[in-house]
């Protein structure tokens, strides 16, 4: 990388995370950094030391030239959460020691070159909620391990060449599946009907597969908004009439719901015309919105040169954020959430600023709580630049 250079601290170089505690390397997030060749063999691409970054919890190595194998480097790296390989020219088996990172919640290697059989230690990443790996070569069956990743939610494996059965009770698996996205495979037997129980699947895409016998009933996927089994053998095989809906009607409702919706919708426009009542703007000019991202680039990733001062539950950032698109210079108060207490105290402070004015109190402009990047918790206080301390 040609910003990374010994002039600053590694925790401001270029795509490089680090915790604002103790200052060692978090997440590594190398997106179109025009990376080439076999991945962590040549130091002039990425640097074999990664595998030692043993405080990792996220790697994105998204849109690079990247080929080879995953190298064994990635074996040490025990906390990592999320791991991004994406459109990159990655080859051989995903590795079996995937499954020992049981931290793991994003395993995602869209369009690549990889091959062989999901290994059944995957089985092990008990809060796995993402699983991405279309565009690939991968075959075989999904292991029986994998169905008991309850935590799964999506399931993308577009063009590969899987096979197998799926299991009669995947719904009651995978309770929060929202995603099942299998098409341009070899999976073959019945679609299992008690995918009609997965209340909050939205995407349900299995064309270009093998599967047989009839098409189950979804009348209960409420929150279905994207729905394909073209390209299949269905109606061939042993089949029950059981339960069965007419293709024709499959398409019919959702038609018909669509229809409603926007009639509806039209309806209330008229109604609020009528009444000259004005749609209230969902950002209050007082209290513009701001989310972690944002606030995570106004303060160069919370870097130490835009530090203002530092407490036992919070640390102040001067920051620069444009909510009228024109620069505004504010502090931003990050809540040591990891300390006793500094949860409290960020629930008491915002009651009581909330409750009281005084010209000698910091005015407050918005405050942010959400989840960071890792899934981690945030909170901050945006409030008018002047010096704070936690």
């Amino acid at each position: 990388m040609p910003l990374w250079n010994d002039s600053i601290h590694f925790c401001n170089w270029t795509g490089i995370v680090c915790g604002l505690c103790h200052w060692r390397v978090v997440t590594l997030k190398l997106r179109s950094c025009g990376f080439s060749g076999s991945l962590f063999l040549e130091t002039r691409n990425v640097p074999q030391v990664v595998g030692r970054l043993s405080r990792l919890r996220g790697l994105s190595l998204r849109t690079n030239s990247l080929s080879g194998e995953i190298p064994n480097e990635f074996g040490s790296l025990t906390k990592l959460q999320r791991i991004i390989l994406d459109t990159n020219e990655l080859t051989g088996e995903i590795p079996k020691f995937i499954g020992n990172h049981t931290s793991h919640v994003v395993l995602s290697g869209f369009e690549n070159h990889f091959q062989g059989s999901i290994p059944d230690t995957l089985g092990q990443l008990s809060n796995l909620w993402y699983f991405n790996f279309p565009l690939n070569k991968l075959s075989g069956s999904l292991p029986q391990s994998f169905f008991n990743i309850s935590s799964l939610e999506e399931i993308h494996l577009t063009k590969n060449k899987i096979g197998g059965i799926l299991p009669s009770d995947i719904s009651r698996r995978f309770l929060g599946l929202s995603a099942l996205n299998l098409p341009l495979n070899k999976f073959s037997g019945p679609i299992p009907s008690l995918l009609s129980n997965a209340t909050s699947l939205e995407l349900l895409e299995l064309d270009g597969n093998m599967f047989t016998e009839s098409v189950p009933s979804f009348s209960r996927l409420q929150r279905l908004t994207w729905f394909s089994i073209k390209d299949n053998q269905l109606g061939n095989g042993r089949s029950s009439t059981k339960n069965r809906i007419p293709l024709s009607l499959l398409i019919t409702i959702p038609i018909i719901s669509v229809i409603f919706v926007l009639v509806l919708v039209v309806l209330l426009c008229w109604f609020f015309k009528c009444k000259n009542t004005l749609t209230k703007s969902t950002e209050d000019e007082n209290s513009p919105r701001v989310s972690n991202q944002s606030l995570h680039e106004a303060t160069d990733g919370f870097s130490s040169t835009n530090l203002i001062g530092s407490g036992n539950f919070s640390s102040v950032y001067k920051a620069i954020l444009y909510p009228k698109n024109e620069p505004q210079v504010v502090a931003v108060k990050v809540l040591k959430l990891a300390v006793h207490g500094a949860g409290r105290s960020f629930i008491a402070e915002c009651e009581v600023l909330r409750s009281i004015r005084h010209r000698n109190l910091v005015n407050v402009l918005t405050c942010c709580s959400s989840l960071d990047f890792l899934g981690i918790d945030f909170k901050a206080l945006v409030c008018s630049c002047v010096f704070l301390y936690g």
